[in-house]
């Protein structure tokens, strides 16, 4: 239920999606941006909880479970 401030780097842009505002994480300015951002615009805020609830709901154990089954039988089949 927190909206996510988000590095924009390794595999974070993708796992967070459109669901966090992502920014450098070596860049001082960039990170204060962002918090200000979040913590001073309340609609914008709102969205952004709203956004990663989407997200967080395309990861279940059962999604997982059928992506490790699938890759499994791909490589049964190589």
């Amino acid at each position: 239920g927190a909206p996510v401030l988000c590095s924009n780097t390794s595999s974070l842009p993708e796992l967070a999606g459109d669901a966090a505002l992502l920014v450098d994480p070596n860049d001082v300015r960039a990170l204060a941006a962002g918090m200000t951002a979040l913590v001073g615009d309340e609609a914008r805020r709102q969205d952004m909880i709203a956004r990663g609830y989407r997200q967080a709901a395309a990861f279940t154990w059962q999604r997982a479970a059928q992506a490790a089954s699938d890759a499994l039988e791909r490589a049964a089949r190589s």
